[in-house]
């Protein structure tokens, strides 16, 4: 396990750099993957690296926040929404990183 997060880690410093070279516009820029911007992504990516990580240290709190993500989803919001709201507060801010399950677990 511990090898796996460290290639990980390496994977998610990689995208922090990469990050790090997007201009404020670069961010809000639309791609041709269902419209989602940069920011959409990296939420994604957190978004579920969190949701992976809390399912194995508080299996109760996953199931929780699962049936409620379903509700939402059932009530036709999609998934990159309920990222990005859950995510909203970091917008274009080096602050997503704190979010990695590697740290965790390593």
């Amino acid at each position: 396990m511990h090898n796996i997060c460290q290639d990980l880690l390496a994977e998610y410093q990689e995208l922090a750099s990469l990050c790090d070279t997007l201009t404020p516009q670069q961010w809000l820029q639309r791609s041709e993957f269902y419209g989602w911007t940069p920011w959409d992504e990296i939420a994604h990516l957190c978004y579920f690296d969190e949701t992976g990580l809390q399912s194995a240290t508080d299996p109760q709190g996953f199931s929780r926040d699962a049936g409620l993500l379903n509700e939402r989803m059932a009530r036709g919001e999609e998934m990159s929404a309920v990222a990005r709201k859950i995510r909203h507060a970091c917008r274009g801010q080096p602050c997503w990183r704190a979010g990695d399950c590697c740290t965790a677990v390593s």
